[in-house]
């Protein structure tokens, strides 16, 4: 297990821009944030998860203090689905965020408060440069049929891709034979046959429930690799490192960069999944 790499000042440095904040919490709308700490080395801590970070500096400077994430190495994620106003803000008090959570859990109580859910590709390799190569197939699919999309180096080994809900197949439950599967799941699978992930590269277990991503604008805990949502050049560009200096993992690279707001999240394309779906379900039928 690697040692973590971790500068308590340049962490301050990067949460305290202006921009780092505005980017983290307007796009925190009906999400949870999630903290995973690591000790320093390496290993993974039992993640504080539900917190909601309110859209001003004060409720996000407490956020990250409760976190202590200036002061351990630490991971910021936030939720794959998106929750109705109904959801519940759970207690900072260890005893009553326990029963908090027993209710949430209770008979899937959580579904009720769910409205919707993005779809995530989290590509996971030996190294982030065998990620790379797979989440090449999975990008030049997803702009083949134009669907909305971006893509992060998650900063140890790996890709995420994220398509928002609104542009995403509606994530719906199928029964057969006792077991629960859902459509997230199924087309995941099928786009995986399809590019011959053979590997197993594409992480399946990202479409069960209650999954969490990467939060954009954010730092890995493990190596301060900002998690920048990446233009498709420097994408295509990133591949060129291989074997040397990367500046896209590069906290001092990114630090240069006067402002994000204007880069935001950096969608590719517009349309949704349905035309990327149906071509997909006709490729299965003739296999």
């Amino acid at each position: 297990m690697s040692e973590v790499v971790f500068d308590k000042d340049k962490i301050l440095n990067w949460y305290n821009r202006k921009d780092i904040y505005l980017l983290i919490t307007t796009y925190n709308d009906f999400k949870y944030v999630t903290f995973m700490a690591y000790e320093f080395n390496g290993k993974s801590c039992t993640p504080r998860r539900f917190q909601s970070m309110a859209k001003t500096k004060y409720g996000y400077d407490w956020t990250l203090k409760f976190n202590a994430i200036s002061r351990k190495p630490t991971s910021m994620y936030r939720d794959v689905d998106s929750w109705k106003s109904s959801r519940p803000f759970f207690s900072v008090k260890s005893e009553i965020y326990k029963e908090q959570r027993k209710e949430f859990f209770a008979n899937q109580n959580y579904r009720k408060h769910i409205y919707a859910s993005d779809f995530y590709f989290d590509i996971d390799g030996k190294d982030v440069y065998e990620s790379w190569e797979m989440a090449y197939k999975v990008i030049e699919l997803l702009r083949k049929f134009n669907v909305m999309f971006n893509i992060v180096c998650t900063g140890k080994k790996g890709f995420q891709i994220f398509i928002p809900n609104h542009k995403a197949i509606k994530k719906e439950y199928i029964y057969n034979e006792g077991h629960e599967y859902n459509t997230h799941q199924i087309l995941a699978f099928n786009i995986a046959l399809y590019l011959e992930d053979t590997e197993k590269l594409i992480d399946m277990t990202a479409y069960s429930d209650l999954r969490f991503m990467k939060q954009p604008y954010s730092l890995d805990g493990r190596n301060m690799c900002p998690i920048i949502p990446l233009k498709y050049e420097e994408f295509i560009d990133f591949i060129n490192y291989k074997g040397k200096y990367n500046p896209y993992t590069d906290i001092d690279y990114w630090s240069k960069k006067e402002t994000f707001l204007s880069r935001g999240f950096s969608f590719l394309g517009t349309s949704d999944m349905k035309e990327l779906e149906k071509y997909i379900d006709n490729w299965v039928d003739k296999q």
